[in-house]
């Protein structure tokens, strides 16, 4: 037990030492989907928001910067488990340079076709009756810019329902 703890505090530590810190103070908004029960925290830098029409999910755009975040849910109504839709995600990756598999989530970075000049970020969480996802696109110089963000989408995802 003891040797878990240590290698958490660990992770926290290098975690808080080498993610960006919001230096420029940007203001963070909140998405509820109340279909899916799910939330994703975001940095208010984008300039269009889309609710989709059957409330599964949302679109937020920055066209002049090239920031696209996708967020949706849907019922797991094939019965995909959590290996199998991680599968079927990294073969939609044209380019994968980081990926891992937990408890019952997925992480993923890479190219993907849509977008081959920007670099994409997904997290995914599968259960039984459902599925919660996020994609966000971005330039791929930008990579440090928005690893906090990045962390925080994740942590949105890992750590929600």
């Amino acid at each position: 037990m003891k040797k878990y703890l240590f290698r958490f505090f660990i992770f926290l530590f290098l975690f808080i030492c080498f993610v960006p810190v919001n230096a420029d103070n940007t203001n963070f908004k909140e998405y509820v989907n109340a279909r899916y029960g799910f939330k994703i925290t975001f940095p208010d830098i984008f300039t269009v928001s889309r609710e989709s029409q059957n409330g599964d999910g949302i679109t937020l755009l920055n066209p002049e910067k090239k920031l696209h975040l996708l967020a949706w849910g849907s019922h797991n109504v094939l019965n995909e488990t959590l290996d199998s839709y991680y599968k079927k995600e990294m073969n939609f990756f044209t380019k994968v340079e980081k990926n891992m598999i937990g408890n019952n989530f997925y992480i993923i970075e890479g190219s993907i076709p849509t977008f081959d000049d920007l670099y994409t970020s997904e997290a995914g969480k599968v259960t039984e009756d459902k599925i919660i996802v996020y994609r966000f696109s971005y330039p791929k110089k930008d990579k440090e810019k928005f690893a906090t963000m990045v962390s925080i989408l994740n942590g949105n995802i890992v750590n929600g329902k």
